[in-house]
């Protein structure tokens, strides 16, 4: 298994976006408002008109490259009359996961061509969980992957490049562009190829690690680009063993590593936060063709996709997390402070909600708000709730007779 004789360009590329797609089609779970609030929420309203941005977009502090991309994708489907609702929440995500097919290819290029290199690259159930997403840092993670693939090594086993290569530098300039917190990475890069050393990705590991732990905000996600340096190490000391090694040892370890990822995966894309997800057609559904219709979505900021999984143009409200002013609270925390409170300041003046969409845990709270509203869906959403996040997500209705009420007045 140690190079990859047999294979031919077409069939490893194959190999590769098939399970690409698959996690496209098998990973329907939430991860973090990003994935949508950063890109499609942007891309929607620049190609529809219509939807929400967050305060960062509002200050100007965020680049348009990357929701841009979607939004080129809206424009084709909004010219053709294919954008569905379906489409308009899919395609995104097959794009992205054809530039993680490319970027994986590139990672099984840059070890030259060997197995286990396709084998590791294909296997790592975060990566499947994420390579799909509209995220940052899954294209930040992608241009890494394609620019270490072309960046002029000079020592050991990378030998084979007989002249600088600067097509890399490029490839960095966007990835530092996208997301700041590429330029360790490539800082490092810099000076490796200024003064060449051995060892040079452990050196590039420790000098990307470190820089990011003095970030006071920090995500596992974050680190997601050293995804492709480490899988290129875990393959350089399992190549050389897998020469030595007895055939059933090679199959053990192979099957150990792909349940060991299948198992969580599975559980990652299938189950855990499902909810916040799987509760935007169903609201589609409640809305039908009544574009009057409003929702209240009764959770922390940004719990859900938007107008990007709805493709609606009706009034939505949400928790704001905005900075506040100088004495006052987020809106959110004000919100679970006191909800009756906020209600009255929300809807004394105007119609409530045609909706109401919030996890189980703040029912008991909202009861008397509820009155007049009826359960008409209640969707699992995750085994380990915390906080404000329950089990469920509960969408309530309003009933007809409060309906007529409100508009009477």
């Amino acid at each position: 298994m140690a190079a990859a004789r047999g294979l031919k360009t077409l069939q490893v590329v194959a190999l590769i976006l098939f399970v690409r797609i698959l996690s496209v089609l098998f990973v329907q779970t939430w991860y973090v408002p990003d994935e949508y609030w950063q890109s499609l929420e942007v891309a929607h309203k620049q190609v529809f008109g219509y939807g929400a941005l967050t305060w960062e977009w509002q200050k100007g502090i965020r680049s348009y490259l990357y929701p841009s991309l979607f939004a080129a994708l809206y424009a084709v489907l909004k010219f053709t009359g294919l954008d569905s609702p379906e489409a308009v929440v899919l395609v995104p995500r097959l794009f992205q996961a054809v530039i993680s097919t490319a970027a994986d290819y590139s990672f099984y290029k840059w070890t030259g061509g060997r197995k286990w290199a396709l084998f590791l690259i294909l296997t790592p159930s975060f990566w499947f969980y994420t390579s799909g997403r509209t995220l940052l840092q899954t294209m930040e993670t992608c241009l890494v992957a394609i620019a270490l693939s072309v960046y002029p090594f000079k020592d050991g086993a990378l030998a084979r490049y007989e002249k600088e290569n600067n097509k890399w530098v490029w490839l960095a300039c966007i990835s530092t562009f996208l997301r700041p917190t590429s330029a360790p990475i490539w800082l490092v890069l810099a000076l490796y190829n200024i003064n060449t050393t051995n060892q040079g990705k452990l050196k590039l590991l420790a000098g990307t690690y470190l820089p990011i732990g003095f970030i006071p905000h920090k995500e596992f996600r974050f680190v997601l680009p050293l995804l492709p340096i480490l899988l290129y190490l875990a393959q350089n000391v399992i190549v050389p063993w897998s020469r030595k090694a007895k055939a059933w040892k090679l199959y053990l370890v192979a099957t150990v590593l792909l349940l060991g990822n299948a198992v969580p995966a599975i559980y990652l894309g299938q189950t855990h936060q499902k909810g916040t997800v799987q509760v935007m057609p169903l609201l589609r559904e409640a809305i039908g063709s009544n574009n009057r219709s409003s929702i209240l979505f009764m959770m922390p900021c940004h719990s859900t996709p938007l107008y990007s999984h709805l493709h609606l143009n009706i009034t939505t409200r949400y928790l704001h997390c905005d900075p506040p002013s100088p004495g006052e609270t987020y809106e959110s925390e004000a919100f679970y402070n006191n909800p009756q409170r906020w209600w009255r300041q929300e809807y004394s003046a105007r119609q409530t909600p045609s909706l109401i969409v919030m996890f189980d845990v703040l029912r008991g709270r909202v009861e008397n708000l509820l009155q007049g509203y009826k359960l008409i869906y209640e969707v699992p959403h995750t085994q380990y709730p915390e906080g404000e996040v329950g089990e469920k997500v509960l969408v309530f209705q309003k009933n007809v007779q409060m309906k007529q009420t409100d508009e009477a007045i």
